[in-house]
């Protein structure tokens, strides 16, 4: 028999409620109350489950109980399984309520505007009754929580190699970087070429400092033989940048997927420069050790549909076909 088989027999489900709530509360009375039961009776538990595992999981502090190692380990599969409880409870309520599911996308800020957003709604034409919720965050944030269970799929880059291993890469999505400005900027009318010494006249909308794009755009002013420019406005929001640009003289360096989404375009363009810089691709990550789902499926699949359709458009949005 598999230790795991093992656990599953000795290890009850009122040994994880009442482990969850040691964690939370720190003190056996507390626990106890929270879990539902009297204190000796957690006493008892808790004693039962160390000799379930063989060790010991808590050890006494003057403010109360704290873990040991095998208690950490122990209290974070036990979030793990209260996340997949979570999970399976929402399912069946889905069900139950005559939804097809529920998908959970975790998605870096620059897949947003165009392509996560087309396909949730490609989706939902076909699929009305699946319920999708959308993350917004960097990619560490976003592994993290695909890591943890509270995510089935994100649209991300894999920053620390070695977790690497614990995720399924179902493709990867190439992320072109435009400099943009408001479609009648004097730049634009000028004609031409702009070199990286001319645009570092101008005044700029950027990401903040230590964001990839920015680090980006630095090494562009610096191969450009140019200096950074020294008006400068710095935000985290696109939607923001786009709306500077569309009022003022500002430049600022956009993923093309962002001057094609549908607040883009009808105030935006692309700007023509010496040279673009060049942002490698994100990816589509599912965990490993969990059986993917319909509905992820079914993303990535419109995912596809979506990118094919992109390649097919030029920068203002137009079918590229005659």
């Amino acid at each position: 028999m598999e230790s795991g088989d093992i656990l599953l027999r000795r290890v009850k489900s009122s040994h994880l409620v009442l482990l969850l709530a040691l964690a939370e509360h720190g003190s056996l009375r507390r626990a106890s109350e929270a879990a539902g039961t009297t204190q000796p009776a957690a006493t008892r538990l808790l004693r039962d489950l160390e000799a379930a595992i063989g060790q010991t999981l808590f050890q006494r502090h003057p403010k109360g109980l704290r873990p040991t190692p095998y208690g950490e380990v122990m209290i974070r599969h036990a979030r793990s399984i209260r996340t997949e409880l979570d999970r399976t409870a929402s399912e069946i309520e889905a069900l139950s309520s005559g939804y097809a599911g529920a998908l959970r996308v975790g998605s870096i800020p620059s897949a947003v505007p165009f392509l996560v957003a087309r396909v949730i709604a490609r989706l939902k034409r076909e699929h009305p009754r699946l319920r999708i919720f959308v993350e917004v965050a960097t990619s560490n944030i976003l592994t993290a929580s695909l890591t943890r269970g509270n995510l089935d799929l994100v649209l991300g880059r894999v920053l620390d190699a070695g977790s690497g291993s614990a995720f399924v890469i179902h493709g990867t999505v190439d992320e072109d970087l435009l400099v943009c400005c408001r479609r009648d900027h004097p730049l634009r009318e000028a004609g031409g070429r702009a070199s990286w010494a001319e645009l570092s006249r101008w005044p700029w909308v950027v990401l903040p400092a230590g964001s990839p794009m920015r680090q980006i755009l630095s090494s562009a002013f610096r191969g450009g033989g140019a200096s950074e420019p020294d008006d400068v406005t710095e935000t985290a929001s696109f939607l923001m940048i786009i709306s500077i640009l569309a009022q003022s003289d500002a430049v600022a360096l956009l993923p093309r997927d962002v001057l094609l989404s549908a607040f883009g375009r009808p105030t935006i363009d692309a700007l023509a420069v010496d040279h673009h810089p060049r942002m490698g691709p994100y990816t589509v990550l599912t965990r490993r050790d969990r059986e993917r789902e319909i509905s992820v499926d079914l993303f990535i699949e419109a995912l596809n549909e979506t990118i094919l359709e992109r390649a097919g458009m030029d920068d203002e949005g137009r079918s590229l076909d005659p």
